[in-house]
């Protein structure tokens, strides 16, 4: 399972955690949004987290009820990660959930030795946020977006999910925005705020930070405003061989933040135990695309600014990744129960009950990562996993280190599935060689 250290589920770390989504869940009932974007897999256990937070804390404070029970999403998301609970309603004060894959752990350098994982990685985050911009859109309005017609034809065209991607193009219209995401070093965070910046979009950010923020680069922790990085806007003056680079007034240049750092609220846990640890214990999957993304660049950019392929699924159906799951979550929310107890003063009686009742979860849950094998994901036994793809089409399937799984086509399924795309939005072939657009990367 991907980074898993089983050493690090103490009970410490998990009621630290815990904490930190009652926390949350707390802070984001007192703000004003629509829509609430998961844009990670990290961030859907703390979703889970601060909404069992909510549930409970709700049972005595009114406000939280209501803002609960304001929650909604749409089927196919609903079913995929969201509990039963949730249902789709259809009133003016809804606050919709949108998990979106900003995935963008893609190995291209695997299938093309001129490109780079980090540049790809870079232009994904920035794909999905011109996908995500269209959002704020009328539906009918952002079925004309060529961004957001590559991520349909992802749903559609590759993996068969033409309910998903329906719901998706017919999505209620964002007015404004929050998002839940998680930190390590702080790059992808920074960089999709930045991008959504770009657009004028500035969503109010609750932020898990691992380790404590010990992990921030003080590149991405200044842009973030975090912390200890607070007031060194210093560090973001550009430079040339080491020295501050200068205009020709003499003054040093200035890199522009794109961000409203007055809208990111960090919440510092000791570790986040489920990151880049596979769907066992995020509870989706992400799949990504490598060379259908190499070859977008290639052949579609532009009229795309940025290309980008991945998507999400629902944690496998397959016995063991879904044990996982549910007893994580389960131990998860008896760490919650706990936390809550005590932000209510519950009787000593209660703290100690809930207390014995974690520490019986937390030790299952180990004794479970300790014992359940999950075997990599490989072409072979790929449609155990994900019966939508028709293996015939796939070239080749690898696990990355973080469990996200890439997915190569045939080379015929690759052109065919682009030039099927050019065709649709109207752009003739390129002259431009590829070796010569790659040189360009």
């Amino acid at each position: 399972m991907g980074h898993l250290n089983i050493s690090e589920f103490t009970s410490e770390n998990l009621k630290n955690y815990a904490e930190q989504c009652i926390f949350l869940g707390m802070d984001m009932a007192k703000h004003n949004f629509d829509t609430l974007l998961i844009p990670s897999r990290g961030a859907v256990p703390v979703f889970l987290g601060s909404l069992f937070a909510l549930k409970y804390l709700g049972k005595t404070e009114e406000s939280y009820k209501k803002f609960v029970e304001r929650m909604t999403a749409p089927a196919s998301i609903r079913e995929g990660i969201l509990p039963k609970t949730i249902e789709r309603k259809a009133e003016d004060n809804d606050i919709e959930i949108l998990p979106y894959p900003l995935t963008a752990d893609v190995n291209v350098e695997r299938y093309n030795k001129g490109a780079k994982n980090d540049f790809y990685s870079t232009e994904i985050r920035k794909f999905s946020v011109q996908v995500l911009k269209n959002f704020f859109k009328k539906p009918y309005e952002r079925l004309e977006d060529p961004h957001f017609k590559f991520f349909s034809n992802i749903l559609t065209k590759i993996e068969k999910r033409d309910r998903l991607a329906l719901e998706y193009a017919t999505y209620p219209q964002v007015k404004n925005l929050a998002m839940i995401d998680t930190v390590i070093s702080g790059k992808a965070s920074s960089t999709i705020l930045e991008a959504f910046g770009k657009e004028k979009i500035y969503p109010t950010s609750f932020l898990f930070v691992d380790q404590n923020g010990e992990k921030i680069k003080p590149e991405y922790g200044v842009k973030l405003g975090y912390g200890k990085f607070g007031g060194m806007d210093h560090l973001l003056y550009q430079k040339r061989d080491g020295k501050p680079a200068r205009g020709r007034d003499g003054k040093a240049i200035k890199t522009e933040i794109e961000i409203d750092r007055r809208k990111i609220k960090p919440y510092d846990v000791n570790r986040i135990m489920t990151e880049d640890t596979g769907s066992a214990l995020q509870g989706v999957s992400a799949v990504t695309y490598p060379v259908i993304t190499i070859e977008g660049r290639w052949n579609l950019s532009p009229p795309l600014k940025y290309v980008g392929a991945g998507t999400w699924y629902a944690v496998p159906r397959e016995k063991n990744h879904r044990k996982i799951f549910y007893h994580f979550i389960n131990t998860l929310k008896s760490a919650i129960n706990l936390g809550c107890g005590n932000i209510l003063n519950e009787s000593a009686e209660s703290i100690t009950q809930k207390e014995e009742f974690f520490e019986k979860k937390r030790e299952h849950l180990v004794e479970i990562l300790r014992t359940t094998k999950l075997p990599r994901i490989e072409k072979g036994n790929l449609q155990v996993y994900y019966p939508e793809y028709d293996t015939n089409l796939v070239e080749d399937v690898h696990e990355s280190g973080a469990q996200v799984l890439q997915v190569a086509f045939t080379k015929e399924f690759t052109d065919e599935f682009i030039e099927g795309f050019k065709e649709e939005i109207g752009i003739s072939p390129k002259k431009e060689s590829k070796e010569g657009l790659e040189k360009l990367l």
